[in-house]
């Protein structure tokens, strides 16, 4: 009865890591999420969150965080909501991915590939072009 039970013990044990190991996300469903939680973020005008998907962002000060957000705020007047369309295409190697991402502003559908780095174990997109300077003050 006793080695019965080890073993029964160490089958239940097999199968919970299985299905743990199972529930951990890919990283392609990881980058996705990451795509739409930016979307996301960006339609609900939560300009901080909005910024956290980007990579490098906890190296800014909270002055260039600040700016950032404001761009981003007004580019979120003119333009409107972004509607995700697809991401395809997801190409991971180490730490580093690439993906082709589809969206709709307005009436307009843009694709582009998106790049991205995983930092601290989360997937970061790498902005592709960066906001133009704010101008001095005064």
């Amino acid at each position: 009865m006793k080695g019965t039970k080890g073993l029964l013990a160490i089958v239940l044990l097999l199968g919970v890591l299985a299905v743990s190991a199972g529930c951990a996300k890919s990283d392609a469903a990881a980058i996705e999420d990451t795509v739409k939680k930016h979307f996301a973020a960006w339609n609900a005008r939560n300009f901080e969150e909005h910024i956290s998907y980007f990579a490098g962002m906890s190296k800014m000060s909270e002055q260039e965080k600040a700016n950032a957000m404001s761009k981003f705020e007004t580019a979120r007047e003119m333009m409107g909501e972004l509607t995700l369309q697809k991401i395809e295409n997801v190409v991971i190697s180490d730490s580093t991915a690439k993906a082709d991402v589809t969206a709709t502003i307005g009436n307009t559908t843009n694709s582009g590939e998106l790049t991205f780095v995983k930092e601290d174990g989360i997937w970061k997109i790498v902005p592709t072009i960066s906001a133009p300077p704010s101008p001095p003050p005064g």
